[in-house]
C-alpha cells in the first residue's frame, strides 16, 4: 500500500443502513423497473400496443444510435442506464452490482460507489455517440440498461483491491479479478450480435473502470464532486449541518506513503500496521482477528505513533 486511504472501522453495513450505497443504488433501480412496467401493463389493459409505450415512452428515454434524435432529446444521455428493456438482462444485472457494490463497500470505497455509476454511464454515453458517427447500425438501435456502469464499477474495484479475494476460507479464497473476468466474458457474449458501436461503449466502459479505479489507488476519487452536490441538496434547507461521511469516533486515518506514518512503540510497528491494512484491502475488515482490531485501535487512539 503506498496510499493515503480512509477506513471505517464498521464496514459490515446492515441492509437499512443509510451508509448502504449498494443497497440504495439497487433499490432505486428496482423501484425505476417496477414502475415502468405498470406503466407497461397500462399500456395493455388500455388495450395499446407494446410498440406504442415504446414509440411514446421508452424512445424517449433510451439513447438512440440516431445522433440527431439524441440531440433533440438530450436527456436520454442520464437516463438510458436507468431503463432495462430485457427482464432477464436486468436481474442478471442486479445480482452482478450487489456483488461489486459489496467488495466496493467492504474496502472502504462505499462513497464513489454512486458517483462511479452515473459518470461511467454518462462517458459510456458519450463513447455510444461518438462510435455511431463512424458505425452507425443500418437500423436504429436503442442503448439502455445497466451494463456499460457495471462493467466500469466491476473495473474499477478490481484495479483498486487487484488481491481481495472472495470466500477467503475456501481454499485461500477466489481472487476478485477472476470474477471481472467471468462478468466481461459474459457481457461479450451479449454483444457480440449487437451493433458495433454497443461494443465499442462496452469497451470503452471497461477501460473507464480501470481509470477511476487507478484514481482511487492513489486516493483520488473522480465523482468526489458529485457526493458534495448531492449533500447540498439534500440538506438544501439545512444549511447549517456540515458534510461528514462518519462520526468522528468511528473514523480511523492511516497515511501509509514513503514516509513511514508509524514510529515504533513497544509491539506496534510500522510493518505490522501496513500488514493488517493490507489485509483489509484484500479481505475485508470483517476477516480481521480481534489482536488485529485492538492494533488498529490502539494506533488510532495513541498520539504518540
Amino acid at each position: 500500500m503506498a496510499n493515503p486511504s480512509t477506513y471505517n472501522k464498521s464496514q459490515k453495513l446492515t441492509l437499512g443502513d443509510d451508509r448502504n450505497s449498494m443497497i440504495k443504488l439497487v433499490g432505486a433501480l428496482l423501484m425505476i423497473y417496477f414502475l415502468f412496467k405498470f406503466l407497461m401493463v397500462g399500456y395493455f389493459l388500455s388495450g395499446k400496443s407494446e410498440s406504442r409505450y415504446f414509440n411514446e415512452i421508452a424512445s424517449y428515454l433510451f439513447l438512440s444510435s440516431n445522433n440527431e434524435t439524441v440531440f433533440n432529446q438530450p436527456w436520454s444521455l442520464l437516463t438510458y442506464s436507468w431503463l432495462h428493456d430485457q427482464d432477464l438482462l436486468f436481474f442478471g444485472n442486479m445480482l452482478w452490482l450487489a456483488a461489486f457494490g459489496y467488495v466496493t463497500q467492504d474496502v472502504g470505497k462505499r462513497s464513489s460507489l454512486l458517483p462511479n455509476y452515473i459518470i461511467s454511464s454518462f462517458v459510456a454515453g458519450l463513447i455510444f455517440i461518438v462510435a455511431n458517427f463512424f458505425f452507425a447500425p443500418e437500423k436504429a438501435y436503442y442503448l439502455n440498461g445497466s451494463s456499460p456502469a457495471i462493467l466500469a464499477i466491476a473495473a474499477t474495484i478490481c484495479v483498486c483491491s487487484f488481491n481481495y479475494r472472495i470466500f477467503p476460507r475456501i481454499n485461500g479464497g477466489i481472487p476478485l479479478w477472476i470474477l471481472g473476468i467471468i462478468l466481461v466474458i459474459i457481457k461479450t457474449v451479449q454483444v457480440v450480435a449487437l451493433p458495433v458501436s454497443v461494443q465499442i461503449t462496452y469497451a470503452g466502459a471497461v477501460l473507464w473502470g480501470v481509470f477511476y479505479g487507478t484514481k482511487l489507488k492513489q486516493g483520488k476519487d473522480p465523482g468526489a464532486f458529485l457526493n458534495k452536490l448531492f449533500f447540498k441538496l439534500n440538506n438544501l434547507f439545512n444549511p447549517d449541518k456540515k458534510e461528514t461521511k462518519e462520526p468522528p469516533s468511528r473514523e480511523y486515518f492511516y497515511m501509509v506513503d514513503d514516509k513511514p506514518p508509524f514510529q515504533k512503540h513497544q509491539n506496534l510497528t510500522q510493518k505490522r500496521i501496513d500488514e493488517i491494512l493490507d489485509k483489509i484491502n484484500q479481505q475485508g475488515y470483517r476477516h480481521l482477528t480481534d489482536e488485529e482490531k485492538k492494533l488498529l485501535k490502539r494506533a488510532a487512539d495513541d498520539e504518540d505513533i
